[in-house]
């Protein structure tokens, strides 16, 4: 009896002792504190904008796609957009944006950081090149509240900034998750088959709220906000609203974003503000 306790303690020990070595260790947070009345001194959380030029045809578009879920392994603070479409030859994407791009696209699959920034191909092999634009916060800060029922969207853009502000533009998407076709593949990331079946989609733009280029933002004196409203009819492009995401980017003059922040649908948010 006393043998059987024995080596029932050291199966415990054994196993706590592998789970204690073979567990990742995450760094250290950022503090954010939710407070819609930042002091003078105060930034914002920046993230990253992935605006990734894609199509259901293209065999090295996952590259991307895989890319963005690495990113996203490495930090919290990205948004990614998926802009899909046909090719000049022919090729069909059941996701097409048919709106104007808001970039010049030489081939696919290509990916723009915050509206200026090529990413590196390989993206693969790129990754901080994303995740070091997250480095530096900013003085610009965006929340957003949401109610989506079946027949309309309500969307309020709070923006705020610590200091003042002029010739901004304000980005709104649309994008949708879990959206299932046939992938075209010539990578090894996910399967090695020339076609990845019923491969799902995320981050797929539907519809853009605004014009591609932005919208005019009035200037923002320090401390103050700005409120940006949304009262439209449930987007027609859309296949299930509880797998929508609204994301809002604020453009500089130049068409640089300076933040860019995302929310589901019946969410109301507080500013992401550091210490």
């Amino acid at each position: 009896m006393k043998f059987s306790k024995i080596l029932s303690f050291l199966a415990v020990f054994s196993l706590l002792a592998c789970s204690k070595e073979n567990e990742t260790k995450e760094s250290t947070p950022q503090a954010i504190v939710d407070n819609q009345t930042p002091s003078a001194s105060s930034k914002f959380i920046k993230n990253v904008l992935i605006e990734d030029y894609t199509g259901t045809w293209c065999g090295w578009c996952p590259r991307i796609s895989y890319s963005t879920t690495k990113v996203k392994e490495n930090t919290s603070k990205v948004v990614s957009v998926a802009i899909h479409r046909g090719s000049s030859g022919g090729g069909f994407d059941p996701y097409n944006y048919s709106g104007t791009l808001p970039a010049v696209i030489k081939s696919f699959p290509t990916g723009i950081l915050n509206r200026k920034i090529e990413w590196k191909s390989p993206q693969n092999n790129n990754i901080n090149q994303v995740v070091d634009l997250t480095n530096d916060n900013t003085d610009l800060g965006i929340a957003m509240n949401s109610t989506v029922d079946s027949e309309k969207i309500n969307l309020s853009i709070n923006i705020k900034a610590t200091k003042d502000y002029s010739n901004l533009k304000l980005v709104v998407y649309i994008v949708e998750d879990g959206l299932i076709s046939n992938q075209a593949n010539y990578t090894n990331f996910y399967v090695s088959d020339s076609v990845i079946k019923d491969f799902v989609h995320n981050d797929v733009l539907r519809e853009c709220l605004t014009n591609i280029y932005g919208d005019p933002v009035e200037a923002i004196k320090a401390n103050n906000t700005v409120t940006k409203n949304f009262n439209i009819p449930l987007s027609r492009n859309v296949q299930n609203s509880k797998k929508m995401r609204f994301v809002a980017m604020i453009l500089n003059n130049d068409g640089e974003s300076l933040n860019v922040r995302e929310v589901s649908p019946n969410v109301k948010q507080l500013f992401e503000v550091t210490q």
